[in-house]
């Protein structure tokens, strides 16, 4: 309600106007939002048949909530925290794209440097390679060029020669074996450990090596390279399967099939069974068979039926007639 200058000059009105402002200065002020609860309201039922009182019925319990439970605090500490979330997370990704760019561009420079087939350098490039592929993040490792590299690697004395190129490689800041350490598999570093072992000490008895020759330490390697190819973990979600390849290159390695035979025994000794056992455990069809034909093609087990070959090791004997 308005009234005019003159109108409030009247006691009457002025009283009344003196009585409406102490009246809303009295009015309750508004409260912050609430939860409200209302609680469960017992109700007497009656059984039909009988009249009679029975169990209670409980109401369902009704939640009312009104407003925003955070505090203005509180909701700027979550949108901060959503933010560097976010930041860390673009901050990871261009990290691993800048660290997949330098270590390609760092190995062209350098492999572009040695490009001899044989030389240290060349197998150290390699290792690097497989170590560092050829992806936007550089992620994975080739493990069975790893493994291949090494293989080929004529004895230990060049073998130092290639660790100490892979360090020269890597600007000094990497050396090789503790970089297989963290980069391969546990059954591959078995396979390559028992690789490297097996080498000969030099290039002077690399060339005087009997073809033919047969040691403890040589078939206890192939025996624990048999076995990381049985134990050879596929995949992460589904770690069971079988490196056949793996298997194959100790099949080839070995000089005749009296050779197997003692790798046989050997075999069974180190782990329980023997290695014919674990090849058909681990293998089936094609691959067990390629795995006889490799056998088969010695020249002590040329004509001889997988049967004949069965029972020349099981029998204990390594001579073949």
């Amino acid at each position: 309600m308005l009234f005019s200058n003159s109108e409030l000059g009247n006691p009457a009105v002025a009283a009344m106007v003196t009585q409406a402002m102490v009246a809303k200065a009295n009015q309750p002020q508004a409260q912050p939002p609430m939860v409200v609860v209302q609680q469960p309201r017992q109700l007497p039922a009656l059984d039909p048949a009988t009249s009679q009182e029975i169990a209670p019925i409980a109401q369902p319990i009704t939640v009312q909530t009104t407003g925003d439970s955070y505090t203005p605090g509180q909701r700027r500490f979550i949108n901060g925290m959503k933010i560097g979330a976010v930041v860390a997370g673009a901050s990871g990704v261009l990290y691993l794209i800048l660290r997949g760019v330098l270590k390609k561009q760092q190995y062209n420079r350098t492999v572009n440097a040695s490009d001899d087939t044989g030389e240290p350098d060349w197998y150290a490039n390699r290792i690097y390679d497989a170590f560092n592929p050829d992806t936007p993040f550089g992620w994975g490792t080739d493990e069975e060029l790893v493994r291949d590299t090494i293989a080929d690697v004529p004895h230990r004395k060049f073998w130092e020669q290639v660790k100490g190129k892979y360090f020269d490689l890597t600007k000094r800041s990497s050396h090789l074996m503790e970089d297989l350490e963290g980069e391969i598999s546990n059954h591959m570093k078995a396979e390559i450990l028992a690789i490297i072992d097996s080498m000969p000490a030099n290039q002077r008895e690399a060339n005087n090596r009997d073809p033919f020759l047969v040691t403890d330490r040589m078939l206890k390697n192939w025996a624990i390279r048999i076995k990381a190819g049985a134990d050879y973990e596929s995949t992460f979600f589904w770690p069971y399967g079988t490196d056949e390849e793996a298997i194959y290159k100790v099949l080839n390695e070995l000089p005749n099939f009296a050779a197997f035979c003692m790798l046989n025994r050997q075999y069974n000794q180190l782990y329980g069974k023997s290695a014919l056992t674990e090849l058909s455990d681990e293998m089936s069809g094609e691959d067990l068979e390629k795995a006889y034909r490799i056998l088969q093609s010695k020249e002590d087990a040329i004509g001889k039926s997988k049967l004949e070959l069965v029972r020349i090791c099981t029998n204990g004997s390594s001579a073949i007639a």
